[in-house]
């Protein structure tokens, strides 16, 4: 893919919401409530639930979290999160939220109430990229109508066209690569001027809207070594690579003892 085709995969269309032809939706009609226009100043997130997506995966989560874990700290900036993609990418985004949340942030429901707009992508398959990169531009817009500060993307679509997403898609703020979480806390401090906690455990993950608590996600590895002719895995995600036992056993553990009885 050449990097004119990237922001064209979008709806060439810039002065409204990006259509979805897959499911014939967009960003915003999952902002709004049935049967509402998307107009400044009335985007919402829908409350815990998630619609159905056009990748294959989950649907995009938007994800909420009011608690801190930094003892005595403060809620530093308000986020907007939006989580793409399939249950691996659901925890990818759970153990951000819970570094985001462990570092004095929130997560909230209606991005008329973040400074930053942060975007875990997926980039499975051309449809996926395509929903993906209407995402984004539907940020773009909220940052050009002054509702958001500043647009984070992270994840897949990162790993797989990072040079013709910095290339293109100048309104971005910062570009992350899959797991690189480190990279976003540590740009998040600086917007604040504070220091990032010496801890990179923070306090777990924060589920996901519409989880149950009975049924979590362990993700026990990464990555592909197979690298069939039909499949991206090992482009995106690199070489298989397992998670140390050690570290699944205290997750499922923590997982278990928030009331997860199906892993």
């Amino acid at each position: 893919m050449c990097s004119s085709d990237l922001r064209g995969l979008g709806h060439p269309e810039r002065q409204g919401p990006r259509r979805r032809e897959s499911q014939g939706q967009t960003f915003g009609d999952l902002l709004l409530p049935a049967g509402r226009e998307l107009q400044e100043g009335q985007l919402r997130a829908p409350n815990g639930e998630a619609g159905d997506g056009g990748s294959g995966g989950p649907s995009p989560a938007f994800a909420v979290s009011r608690g801190n874990c930094r003892e005595g700290g403060f809620a530093a900036l308000n986020i907007f999160f939006v989580s793409m993609g399939c249950a691996k990418n659901g925890v990818d985004s759970e153990n951000l939220m819970g570094r985001l949340a462990f570092e004095g942030h929130a997560v909230v429901a209606d991005p008329e109430d973040a400074r930053v707009g942060i975007i875990n992508t997926c980039a499975f398959i051309q449809d996926a990229v395509k929903e993906n990169i209407d995402a984004i531009l539907d940020l773009e817009l909220l940052k050009e109508r002054g509702v958001l500060e500043r647009i984070v993307v992270v994840g897949c679509i990162v790993n797989r066209y990072e040079a013709e997403l910095r290339r293109e898609l100048d309104s971005v703020d910062l570009f992350a690569r899959a797991e690189d979480w480190d990279a976003v806390v540590n740009y998040l401090a600086g917007l604040e001027h504070s220091e990032v906690s010496a801890s990179r455990t923070g306090c777990g993950r924060v589920p996901l809207p519409g989880t149950p608590r009975w049924s979590r996600y362990l993700k026990v590895g990464e990555g592909c070594d197979t690298f069939c002719s039909y499949c991206s895995i090992p482009l995106i995600r690199g070489r298989l690579r397992s998670l140390p036992v050690e570290r699944l056993v205290d997750e499922a553990l923590a997982l278990c003892s928030e009331g997860a009885r199906e892993l």
